[in-house]
Formats: C-alpha cells, sequence, structure tokens
C-alpha cells in the first residue's frame, strides 16, 4: 500500500482518494535532494498542475506527516465511483473540521479545510470556502452559506475534460453537506433534522465471499450435466499448481537469453559473442551454424526463420541464443554480443504497406452480383474508411519453454503451449530427427487466447537446438517487453467501404475493402481475415 501511494504522489494523480484526505488534514511531505538537504511542504502546496508537484527531479519524497485529530476534530473522507468496489473515483474528497464548543449557543468553527479530486486537474483545496468557515457558528445557516460558496468556488465550464460537469459539482457539494451534519450531529445533535442523519452513516461493506456447491452424485451415471469442480482447481487457488517457471532447476541446467534484432529490416553481417562469453557463468552462444534440421517453418507457408540467416525482418527476431548458468546472467550476456547490421528501409503500418503494395499473399474474394454495375440514381453514397488497432494476447504467464536432451536423439520438450502438434512438428524439423523421438508435455498454460497456439514454436525449437548441441537442459521464460516484442499480436485492421442507400433505408449495394497487418510473414493471417470477412 505504501509503495502504491508513493507512486500515487509522485504521479499526482487528480483521482487519488488519498490525496485530497492528506490535504485536508494538513499533512506535510518531507523531501530530502541528492545533496542531502531536507525540505517540508505542505499537502495542500504540494500538487501544481496536471501530474506535477512542487518536487524537483533531484529529490525524493522521505516521509509524510499526518497529524492526529483530538477531542473536537473532525475527519472524513468521501468518494464517488461507478460502483462500489475496486473502481476510481469519479469525484472525492477529504474533509477537516476543528470546533470550539460554547457555553451557551452553537459552536463555532475554529478551522476547516475541504480538499477535492476529479474537480480540478489535480487534488486541491477549497481555498476560500474553508477560509469561510473559519470563525462562523456550526449551524444549518453556515451550511447553507457554505454549498453557496462552494458552488461558486467548484464551478466546472461545460466543456470540462471529463465530462459530466452537472454531476461532478453535484457529488462535490453533497459530500461537503454530508460531513457538515456529521460534525454537526457529534457537537449539537438537537439541531440536526432527523430525516438528514442517514447522511451520516457510514455504508458497511461485508466480507466478501463465495462458494460453489457441487451436488454429491448417488452413482456414476449423475454426472453428465452435474456442476463439478475442475480437475486441479484446489491446486490453483492454494498455489501448488506448477508451471513451466515452476519446475526446479536440475543440476547443469543452462538458461537462455535472447540475441534479437534491432532493427526492424536489416541485413545481419557478423555477429561476435565474444563479448558476452567473457563473462562468468556464461557458457556457449547458439545460431543458425548450429541447427542441423531445418531453419523454415510456417502455419500456411514456410517463410519464417527460427533463427535469421541473412535478413532480420523484425525487431527482436532471434539471431541467437546466449547459454548461462542463470536467467539474469544470460540476459546481461545476450545485451552484449556484437551485432553488425546494414539497416534497410521497413515498410511499417497498413498504410505504407499499401502503397508499397506489399502483400502476403493474393486477396481473397466475396462476390454476389457487380457493385460496377448498379445504377446510382437516386441513391444515398455513403463512403469511408475506419481502423482496428491490433491487440496483444497478454497472457498472464509469457512464453516459457524447457527443452531436456535424453538417451540418443531424443527430446523432451515441458512448454506453455495450445498446440502441442505443432510444437513438435517443428522441433523434430529443427532438430533433424524423426517426430516420434520428441515428446511435448503441457500441464497446464498461464493464458494463451490464441497467443501461443503457434507464436511458440520458433522460441521453443531454437531453445531445443541448444539444448542438443550442449546436451544439456536448456529453459527458457520471456520478460513482458520480450514477449510484446517477438511473438507478435492480434491483427490489426483498415476497412474502407463504399454503400448506396435507397432514400427509405432499403441497401442496394456495399464495396468493402478489408486489409490486415499481417507483419512480415503468413503465419495464421488468411485465415483470420477470411474470419473477418
Amino acid at each position: 500500500t505504501t509503495e502504491i501511494y508513493t507512486l500515487s504522489l509522485h504521479d499526482a494523480l487528480p483521482i487519488s482518494d488519498l490525496n485530497p484526505v492528506l490535504i485536508a488534514s494538513g499533512a506535510e511531505f518531507r523531501l530530502r535532494g541528492t545533496d542531502g538537504t531536507v525540505r517540508d511542504v505542505n499537502s495542500a502546496n504540494f500538487f501544481t498542475g496536471y501530474r506535477k508537484t512542487a518536487m524537483s527531479a533531484d529529490e525524493v519524497l522521505e516521509s509524510v506527516f499526518l497529524p492526529f485529530t483530538s477531542q473536537h476534530v473532525y475527519a472524513r473522507g468521501y468518494k464517488q465511483s461507478k460502483r462500489r468496489d475496486d473502481d476510481i473515483a469519479i469525484v472525492n474528497a477529504g474533509c477537516w473540521m476543528s470546533i470550539t464548543p460554547q457555553e451557551n449557543g452553537c459552536p463555532l468553527i475554529r478551522d476547516a479545510r475541504l480538499a477535492f479530486g476529479g474537480m480540478a486537474p489535480f487534488s486541491k483545496l477549497a481555498t476560500e470556502s474553508s477560509k469561510f468557515l473559519q470563525g462562523k457558528s456550526l449551524s444549518m445557516e453556515t451550511l447553507n452559506s457554505l454549498i453557496s460558496s462552494l458552488g461558486k468556488e467548484l464551478f466546472l465550464k461545460p466543456d470540462t475534460p471529463g465530462g459530466m460537469v452537472a454531476f461532478r459539482q453535484s457529488v462535490a457539494l453533497s459530500f461537503a453537506y454530508k460531513f457538515f451534519v456529521f460534525v454537526l450531529s457529534k457537537e449539537c445533535p438537537s439541531l440536526v433534522d432527523p430525516t438528514l442523519l442517514s447522511a451520516c452513516e457510514v455504508p458497511k461493506q461485508p466480507l466478501t465471499k463465495g462458494a460453489q456447491h457441487y451436488a454429491s452424485l448417488s452413482n456414476e451415471k449423475d454426472k453428465a450435466g452435474a456442476g463439478l469442480a475442475h480437475v486441479a482447481a484446489e491446486m490453483h487457488v492454494t498455489g501448488e499448481a506448477q508451471y513451466v517457471d515452476d519446475i526446479p532447476v536440475s543440476k547443469g541446467t543452462l538458461f537462455a537469453g535472447i540475441v534479437g534484432s534491432k532493427h526492424a529490416h536489416a541485413k545481419v553481417l557478423n555477429v561476435n559473442p565474444a563479448p558476452a562469453l567473457a563473462l562468468d557463468k556464461v557458457h556457449e552462444y547458439v545460431g543458425i551454424d548450429d541447427l542441423k534440421g531445418s531453419n523454415w517453418f510456417g502455419s500456411l507457408q514456410k517463410d519464417e526463420e527460427i533463427f535469421v540467416q541473412d535478413v532480420a525482418l523484425h525487431k527482436g527476431q532471434i539471431i541467437g541464443l546466449i547459454l548461462a548458468e542463470d536467467q539474469i546472467s544470460a540476459r546481461i550476456a545476450a545485451e552484449l554480443v556484437d551485432v553488425e547490421y546494414e539497416v534497410l528501409p521497413a515498410v511499417i503500418g497498413i498504410d505504407a504497406a499499401l502503397e508499397a503494395k506489399s502483400f502476403i499473399w493474393d486477396p481473397a474474394v466475396l462476390n454476389k452480383g457487380n457493385v460496377d454495375n448498379v445504377d446510382e440514381t437516386g441513391l444515398i453514397i455513403v463512403e469511408d474508411e475506419m481502423y482496428v488497432n491490433g491487440q496483444e494476447h497478454f497472457y498472464l504467464e509469457t512464453q516459457a519453454c524447457l527443452c531436456t536432451p535424453l538417451d540418443s536423439t531424443e527430446m523432451d520438450v515441458i512448454v506453455s503451449t495450445q498446440n502441442p502438434t505443432k510444437t513438435q512438428t517443428v522441433v523434430a524439423s529443427a532438430l533433424g530427427i524423426p517426430k516420434s523421438r520428441v515428446t511435448v508435455r503441457c500441464r497446464r498454460m498461464g493464458g494463451g487466447f490464441g497467443g501461443k497456439e503457434t507464436r511458440n514454436v520458433f522460441l521453443t525449437a531454437a531453445t531445443a537446438c541448444a539444448a542438443q548441441k550442449l546436451r544439456k537442459p536448456v529453459r527458457v521464460m520471456l520478460d513482458r517487453d520480450e514477449d510484446m516484442s517477438i511473438t507478435g499480436q492480434r491483427h490489426p485492421f483498415k476497412g474502407t467501404f463504399r454503400a448506396g442507400v435507397h432514400p427509405d433505408g432499403r441497401l442496394e449495394f456495399l464495396d468493402v475493402q478489408l486489409y490486415a497487418n499481417a507483419g512480415c510473414t503468413m503465419d495464421l493471417t488468411r485465415p483470420v481475415l477470411e474470419r473477418a470477412m
């Protein structure tokens, strides 16, 4: 919680739930510079703009001092979001008030601070309204005047970012109203109309719990249609379920670090692994020259390489692997491999590919009639274009595998994959051995969503090649940035259309041109495009 809140302070999030509370409470932030100087900044002056603070680039937040409350001092926080649990605020508030009791008559407000989030580009103290309350009597008349003052101070223009200006203003005023009634109910209960006491109540959320009940089965025939627990349910909820990276590291196991292309399109002129091999714990470099079988693979056409042989076609494409005794050493060493490139022109994005006439395969066509022969007289013509961005599969468990050479030419592969058969085929082809000599196991995946249907095979094949060469177990699990860089994603699309519609709404013709960004190879683009059609 401390780490998350420190991040909120540094980022000056305008809808932070805690920032208004700290401002209202008069919290002090202690900042320490790189030269050792220390200064204290009041929370009301800390946030200076959207995602900006009074902290300089050479300072860090050292501590937060939060004053205690005492008798006749009240503090509360409020939040309004679209749902009660686990949601960001639309408007939030921190309210603080100090009261001076009077022997006769209404108590006086010694001091007050009302701070709001979601009403400005940053969490902000309502300075004028807070000053207005100082010295005023704690009464309904003062409350009515306060609401009028806040309404002016918290005014939002109709074009304010985030919209819902009337709603946000109403919510902010209601928070101040609730807090004032709450303080009044504690200091002068007799002055509070009983119908207003519900404003003082704090909603109590019961402990969240869930249960799923399974009916006992009288015999085996009752299983059809019955609610049965997942075979590994208990292991999942206890954390005992074992994924690839959870497998204990056996003696002699090496970890693979990826040497990937630094350019989207480049000729690889020379690879020098010497700087990496000079490090402690680094054992070997494996690349195209170590492959005993085929370097080519693909789903519909074999147009992808396991290791770059001559020209890299995308950033991050595997040039080789560095093998080391631990994961960190492998990744550090992989960055030290010296690769000489000749950078080539790259085609990036659908529009650039259309301009260059860069197509992976022949067009797929669906025709009914001929739009070129339509008489457009009296028709309303509508034409436009639209883009749909790509999407990461973003499985929780990144691509991972463990390849272990067995007796003779056999290879045992434990991998997170949706397609064990495809993996077996490509690994066997790369190693130059029959498929029957490759065993592929996948007990469970930490998510796949299509991203492990074909996009794990080149990494697994490269890892198996390393295991074959060194005759040792080799394992790899990608960092998130590596995974997103080299595995591809769901296809971005561009569509252009031209339609002819009768005035009564009947569609006469529709001409659609649909383009999918395949990247640099076919993979499964053709069936994806056909499904889109």
